[in-house]
């Protein structure tokens, strides 16, 4: 059985890029942890002291973890929108730009077609 000190000299042999992704992944699971706890730490009533706020007792005030969660949570879906905003624009740009083109080939074609009908009327002469 591996101990965790085979496992971290395997990490050692490992390129830099791996160990640093090792790290990162680790500093932010570890930080999750801590941050979480911290925040149930807030929504944890003192049964002995119940102070009453302005705005009413805080068992009717959401925990700071769950406000923390909703802003998360309103916030990735507003920059799923944008995204999906940008998308949409980037298509219609695409779009466009296609239609730009095809308008450009046509006009190249009539030009030539144009060009060669001279030439040739030139020739006759």
């Amino acid at each position: 059985m591996k101990g965790p000190l085979d496992y971290l000299e395997e990490l050692q042999e490992k390129p830099e890029g791996t160990r640093r992704a090792f790290a990162v992944a680790s500093v932010l699971v570890i930080m999750t942890v801590i941050v979480s706890l911290w925040f149930a730490t807030f929504s944890i009533s003192d049964s002995g002291n119940s102070v009453a706020t302005a705005a009413g007792s805080s068992e009717d005030q959401p925990s700071p973890f769950t406000l923390f969660w909703n802003y998360a949570k309103d916030t990735i879906s507003q920059v799923k929108d944008k995204i999906s905003e940008a998308k949409t624009e980037v298509s219609k740009l695409q779009d466009g730009l296609a239609t730009t083109t095809d308008s450009i080939a046509t006009s190249t074609d009539s030009i030539a077609t144009s060009t060669d009908s001279t030439a040739t009327s030139t020739d006759i002469e």
